[in-house]
């Protein structure tokens, strides 16, 4: 099961943004990623390469682990495990209130 840990960022505008890290493939194949938030969920999108919008740069950093810096209010904690069953290898859909 693919999952991501959730964070604060560190830096100057941290109170700002989070830091999602994972090692799941999705993460690990991407340079670049468009990001969508809301009260529940996120998801990650690879954009085409005709796409002309804010994306957000995947960081390689350890042992097989990535990570991105996003905006927003996102709760931190660890192992927000992927919907399988809206996700596919383009695009990632994580819900917040994971039992």
């Amino acid at each position: 099961m693919s999952y991501i840990n959730i964070h604060q960022a560190a830096g100057k505008r941290s109170r700002f943004y989070k830091t999602v890290a994972s090692n799941a493939k999705f993460f690990q194949k991407a340079e670049y990623l468009i990001v969508h938030s809301c009260e529940d969920c996120i998801e990650f999108k690879i954009p085409s390469i005709d796409y002309n919008g804010k994306q957000y740069k995947v960081s390689k950093i350890h042992s097989g682990w990535t990570q991105i810096s996003v905006p927003g209010d996102l709760p931190m904690g660890t192992h927000f495990e992927f919907n399988e069953e809206e996700s596919n290898e383009d695009r990632v859909i994580i819900y917040f209130n994971q039992k």
